[in-house]
Formats: C-alpha cells, structure tokens, sequence
C-alpha cells in the first residue's frame, strides 16, 4: 500500500469513528433525557406529553406536543423548565 493510499485509508477510518463517536453521545443525551422525563416530568405531563398526567392543574400543564411548544428555541424550553412558568404550577 503506497503512502497516499495509507492516508486516505487512515482519514476514512478517522472519519468513520468520528461518526459513531458522535451517534453515541447522541444516543447518551437521549436515554439521559428519556430518564429525566420519567422521573421529573411524567407525574403531570403525562407519558406521551399531552399534559394528561396523574396530577391535575388549573391552569391545566402544557401539552408538549403542541405546535406552540415544539416551535419554542431549546434556550426558551431550557429557561422555562429552569426557571418555571409564571401563574402556573411550573
């Protein structure tokens, strides 16, 4: 194998762990958060998110797979969820 075919090799390979490496650590923030969600937010969102939780509100928690909710920025969810929301149970 001449030094140029060798280093092609060596970057595809580089490239391909690259990948993977960056498939598990999505993966990893995902179980994270799936942990997150069944322990911290299940009770009063519900287990699919449509706020039909064992725990009642008034006003009635967030239906999180409304179009309103999942349009919100991550920063705005992350500030929501930090800090709560005013006049709510949040």
């Amino acid at each position: 194998m001449n030094s140029k075919t060798r280093f092609s090799f060596l970057l595809s390979l580089l490239f391909l762990s690259t990948l993977s490496g960056g498939w598990s650590a999505a993966r990893a923030d995902e179980v994270k958060g799936k942990s997150l969600y069944a322990n911290l937010c299940v009770r009063c969102h519900g287990v699919d998110g449509r706020g039909q939780g064992v725990m009642k509100f008034n006003p009635p928690v967030a239906d999180l797979t409304e179009p309103a909710v999942q349009g919100k920025l991550d920063a705005t969810l992350m500030r929501e969820i930090h800090d709560g929301r005013k006049n709510t149970a949040m």
